[in-house]
């Protein structure tokens, strides 16, 4: 059987579900509207057969095993009749799984069109092109409006003689063309640490030559495709400023090579570190400064973070990776820093050469040498010279990223070009809330929001301003359209768009379910500048604006990623289709809207998703050529394009959207950058900063003026700190915070550095305009992780003060949490370092460990109080418990933030003395403190220039027992002030609620019945029994969890298969564990497949990268209290949408409640 029709059938069973039968509504979203067609599983897991092809039935023979070609023999499968559509008036179109047969195919009898009503339609002519065939309808024929047409056909072969199947033959709705309006975004935010003027990451470069520069030149290959790509400003700033200007003028192209001295020399450490890295001599392991052992692997960003999906395709590398550490030697220091390059080469420069827009030619087919199984070995040895030689090579493509986007660049006057190239707010902001982030409450109207609102309007015009300006420097015209930062709009933007020209902008499916859940999202629609329905007399203040459709965008950044290439296709353009209008429906426009970088790491299936796109584009280009599914841009759309069938749409006759719901792409909120308190702690370091900066009285540089050349002047310095004060109001800083999202590495400290970087850059700037003016500091707000005990203390610390050997007498069995505080610039109040505590049976334990000599603060008024909540467990059976009273405020004033209540004692060690001298103080309930007796309590330290202090504390002394619940909160105080709290935000559980206890039982099925294990490639090295001998475990946001301090640490967490401990029956593949949590809590987990040997190893043994599960220990009925959940998974199925903390597509939940 030949391959090609094999393939073609293939895309045609991924249709036949969606389009040739009935298309129901799928998953959708609560709320949405009924009748609107939703994408099948909307994010949910790949397809039961994961190996390109029908079920087993279905299945072909083998191919023969004496080697024979795969697409020799007989064809002898049956044609199906795909779509059935209306490209003009009076044609109606069918398309076919494969080639048809003139004569059969040719006859009209053998199709017949009936309408919902009962009418018929007559055709005169059948015109069979390959797979398609025209029908012409009869003169005079009309369509009864609101009336469905169903097509059947009959009696029709293929080229081969196969009759077309029965059970395929038919097409429930005839349809129109369908406008397709696709947008890549591509977006890194500012990486910059401002002071030292360097890069903090690579991902700018490594995007460039694995995305930026190939998602646009493919497109070449395909003239009848037409789409978007959004180049946001902060990214082409970063492109140009720090690669093409600095790394150009020492790249000898000819040769490809770097003059290493002249560059290091001029910008060494002006970059990004991995430059440097691989232009200098690879360190020994003697000689290896921590700093370069951060780069090579230690850090969150290393020369190993390159997604294990990608890595498959260079088993060398992953062989690196996968070493221990502690044996690297000085190669696999060298091997690590080129093959962290060569892996994030698009896959065509390693497989041939490549002509860039500007003659130069990338090939490095002879590096890697890429086998029949897909994967790249290398040719040649990683020296020193090819680390050389690839940065030359990086370069080069680099260069080309924008020539590249020039050449393909859409105008819309002439309707030149494919790709129209969109912009976004300069820096990437959340739009929205840089005008008023009480606009949140819109429709967050729960969330707590930030002390004092951010209301800075002028910032988000400036932001709109300033990047309409550098699209019009860059590519000469200006810009149609933006999608704006995580599409994020609200009535009180529009009108800063229409200011600066912008013609339409892109947003969220659910932002149009909130402005008017009766409208479709495959139409454009009008907004304007105010609240009034209608245009006033005048079109000056509109603009359109598009809806991404949730489910088909999510769907190729998560869904597709454990299909094959074939498989995406098919699945994408059944969507597609089943959206098409129907006859006598007016037109619509199918936005799908989705990062243009990072998914394609995940592809497991389909390395750098070549497969996917190249099939998405040569389908797209035969459905153009037969009027099914036009692909447009945005501009395309509304103001037509005659040579390629567009009809204009303006903006003055769309449907008016009155008033524009306040939101973003991702459920039509603002949730994911605002409402968390580690969000709510940023913006309100946002607002603090951007006061000083409007008190200091230096003026706004003008975002429409180029920034000065005099680096050395005043204008350049109050240039550069507004340019620092934008940055910081970026998104992507406040992605990050708080626990909706986690970064592939597992550590968001990063994007908190580089968020706390940027507004001291402002004061950096500031000062060397006017030296007097202070800094407000922010605080550190994702701490590096700390440890949660083991259990009791075996043996307890000694309470003398200080670490006897070091501080292993307090972490080998107790815990402890950070406190820094400080971050390029030194805070002065951050006396708090660390905190560590633990317990036995008797007592709490905690040791104190400062940033200075405590012993200096010996004879003042410095004062470290440990405050404590209350709450005493009379009978856990009944759930009896007593409280003393509390006080909402410490005794300074500052409010303080505990889960059972306000502070019940604190104690102190006062520093009045020449020695620390102990104290207990209650509350009265009515914000006093009575002092107590402090003489059970332990208390020693600060030793002669230490920093430590040791307390044991006895349960007696805080009216408390061993197994009630037990938090903290530490003050440093000075002056009667609390000058520095630990945590920062909230408290520190040592003991969980008893009283308020749910147990959860996991349930996961690992048979791959549903989903297949490997689903999405990064499982399972060694699979569970009966094909294996791997162990199903559970990683989480808990202790219970094997949660230590802020970080999962996989493969340590067993379930069971044997039924015991409540596993419900041995050896059935449903493994259990039963875990304590409390009532309320946000669980956040994800299962792995492994052997006690990959404690702390995801790769190979995680059910899904990057995305994790989630549930809310919460009941279905708030009457009742709830006492168990049982959770029943699936291994591999991805929460919906690819939501990270959302359960799994199909998860299913059991409540049990107190009798």
């Amino acid at each position: 059987m030949r391959l090609a029709k094999w393939m073609t059938l293939l895309l045609g069973l991924g249709w036949l579900n969606l389009v040739a039968c009935s298309h129901p509504d799928l998953d959708k979203p609560d709320g949405e509207p009924a009748g609107e067609a939703q994408v099948d599983g909307d994010g949910g897991p790949p397809p039961a057969d994961v190996d390109g092809g029908p079920d087993d039935a279905d299945r072909p023979p083998p191919a023969d095993d004496g080697g024979s070609p795969a697409d020799e023999g007989p064809d002898t499968l049956a044609p199906c009749l795909l779509n059935a559509f209306s490209p003009s008036e009076g044609i109606i179109a069918a398309h076919f799984s494969e080639a048809m047969d003139p004569v059969t195919a040719g006859v009209v009898d053998n199709y017949t069109v009936r309408g919902s009503t009962g009418d018929s339609i007559s055709f005169t002519s059948a015109e069979v092109e390959g797979d398609y065939v025209r029908l012409a309808v009869a003169a005079g024929t009309s369509f009864v409006p609101g009336t469905s047409y169903s097509m059947l056909v009959r009696n029709v072969t293929d080229l081969a003689g196969n009759a077309i199947g029965s059970t395929c033959n038919r097409a429930q709705e005839i349809r129109r063309t369908l406008y397709l309006n696709i947008i890549w975004h591509q977006h890194q935010p500012l990486y910059l640490e401002p002071v030292r003027d360097q890069l903090l990451s690579p991902w700018v470069r490594k995007h460039a030559t694995k995305d930026y520069y190939d998602m646009a030149a493919m497109l070449a290959d395909y003239p009848k495709v037409h789409l978007n790509i959004n180049l946001t400003s902060v990214l082409l700033t970063q492109l140009i400023t720090y690669y093409l200007e600095r790394l150009g003028p020492f790249v000898d192209v000819e040769n490809n090579r770097v003059d290493e001295a002249g560059f290091l020399a001029t910008w060494k450490g002006k970059t990004d570190p991995w430059i440097d890295l691989l232009l200098e001599d690879t360190p020994t392991p003697e000689s290896v400064s921590e700093t370069q052992l951060g780069l090579l692997h230690k850090d969150a960003w290393s020369c190993v973070s390159t997604s294990d999906a990608m890595m498959k395709h260079f088993p060398e590398y992953r062989q690196l990776r996968d070493k221990p550490r502690s044996t690297y030697t000085q190669e696999d220091f060298l091997n690590l820093k080129g093959w962290f390059e060569i892996a994030w080469f698009d896959p065509d420069f390693l497989r041939h050469a490549v002509q860039l827009p500007n003659g130069w030619v990338v090939d490095l087919s002879d590096v890697v040498e890429e086998r029949a199984d897909g994967t790249f070995w290398l040719r040649q040895p990683i020296t020193e010279e090819l680390c050389n030689r690839l940065v030359a090579e990086e370069y080069k493509i680099m260069a080309n990223v924008i020539p590249v986007h020039k050449q393909l660049l859409y105008h819309p006057d002439d309707g030149s070009g494919q790709i129209e190239v969109l912009t976004t707010p300069f820096y990437h902001p959340i739009l929205p809330l840089l005008v008023d982030t009480d606009l949140a409450r819109q429709n967050q109207p729960w969330d707590p929001l930030p002390e004092t609102p951010f209301r800075f309007a002028e910032d988000a015009s400036a932001q709109v301003a300033k990047a309409v300006k550098f699209y019009r420097d860059i590519f000469g015209i200006s810009p149609w359209g933006m999608w704006p930062g995580e599409g994020s709009v609200a009535e009180e933007v529009v009108q800063l768009f229409v200011d600066n020209g912008i013609r339409w902008v892109a947003t969220g499916q659910e932002v149009l379910h909130n402005s008017d859940a009766g409208k479709r999202h495959w139409f454009p629609y009008r907004v304007d500048g105010d609240l009034v329905a209608g245009d006033g007399g005048s079109h000056a203040d509109e603009l359109a604006i598009v809806f991404r459709d949730t489910g088909l965008s999510n769907a190729i950044g998560f869904r597709f990623q454990g299909m094959s290439g074939a498989e995406a296709t098919a699945s994408f353009l059944g969507d597609v289709l089943a959206q098409a209008p129907g006859l006598g429906e007016p037109d619509r426009l199918l936005t799908v809207i989705m990062d243009g970088e990072n998914a394609w790491e995940n592809y497991v299936r389909d390395l750098d998703a070549k497969d996917f796109l190249h099939g998405l584009y040569r389908a797209l280009e035969s459905s153009f050529d037969n009027g099914e599914v036009i692909s447009v841009t945005g501009s395309e759309y509304i103001r037509g394009n005659p040579a390629r069938n567009v009809p204009a749409h303006p903006v003055a006759e769309m449907t008016e959207l009155e008033p524009l719901s306040a939101g973003s792409w991702i459920d039509g909120t603002f949730s994911i950058w605002i409402g968390e308190p580690e969000e709510n702690m940023a913006w309100n370091c946002l607002v603090r900063t951007r006061q000083d900066l409007e008190r200091s009285g230096i003026p706004r540089y003008n975002p429409l003026a180029d920034p000065p050349a005099d680096h050395g002047s005043y204008e350049y310095l109050v240039y550069k700190a507004w340019e620092e004060m934008y940055a910081a109001e970026g998104s992507d800083w406040f992605w990050w915070f708080g626990s909706d999202m986690i970064t592939p590495a597992n550590d968001d400290t990063p994007f908190d550095r580089g968020f706390r970087a940027h507004l001291a850059g402002v004061y950096s700037f500031l000062r060397q305009i006017n030296p007097t003016i202070t800094e407000s500091i922010c605080p550190v707000i994702i701490q590096e992780s700390g440890k949660t005990p083991q259990g009791p203390f075996l043996e307890p610390p000694t309470i003398d003060g200080t670490f006897v050997p070091n501080e292993a007498e307090w972490i080998n069995e107790g815990g402890f949490f950070n406190d820094a505080d400080s971050g390029a610039v030194a805070n002065p109040a951050d006396d708090i370092a660390r905190v560590y505590y633990g317990y036995d049976e008797q007592a709490i334990y905690v040791a104190i460990e400062a940033n200075e000599d405590l012993a200096a603060k010996l004879g003042s008024d410095y004062l470290l109080e440990i405050y404590f909540p209350h709450k005493h467990i009379v009978d856990a059976q009944t759930g009896e418990t007593q409280s003393d009273p509390t006080n909402p405020q410490s005794r300074a004033g500052t409010e303080l933030q505990f889960k059972i209540g306000g502070a019940a004692r604190v104690v102190t060690a006062d520093f009045a003395g020449s020695q620390t001298v102990a104290r207990l103080f209650v509350a009265d309930g009515a914000g006093g403190w009575q002092e107590q007796a402090a003489d059970t309590i332990e208390l020693a330290g600060p030793q002669t220039g230490g920093r430590v202090v040791e307390l044991r504390i006895p349960y007696q002394a805080l009216n408390q027992a061993a197994g009630d619940p037990v938090e903290i909160i530490v003050a440093a105080v000075e002056g009667g002030a609390d000058i520095d709290l630990a945590p920062n935000l909230g408290s520190q559980v040592i003991f969980e609620d008893a009283t308020n206890v749910v147990k959860v039982m996991f349930v996961v099925d690992v048979s791959g019945t549903s989903v297949p294990r490997d689903a999405y490639g990064s499982c399972c090295d060694n699979h569970p029994p009966p094909d294996g001998q791997g162990i199903v475990y559970i990683a989480g946001n808990l202790p219970a969890l094997g949660a230590e301090g802020d970080q999962w640490v996989p493969n340590v967490v067993s379930l069971r298969d044997d039924g015991q401990s409540g596993d419900e029956s041995a050896s059935d593949q449903r493994w259990t564990i039963i875990v304590d949590a409390q009532r309320g809590d946000a669980v956040k987990y994800k299962y792995t497949i492994g052997l006690p040997s990959d404690e702390g190893r995801w790769f190979g043994t995680e059910e899904f990268p990057v995305t994790y599960r989630g549930i809310d220990v919460v009941g279905d009925d708030p009457g009742k209290k709830l006492v168990k959940i049982i959770v029943r998974d699936i291994f591999a199925d991805k929460p919906t949408g690819g939501r990270d903390g959302y359960p799994g597509s199909m998860t299913t939940f059991e409540y049990f409640y107190e009798q």
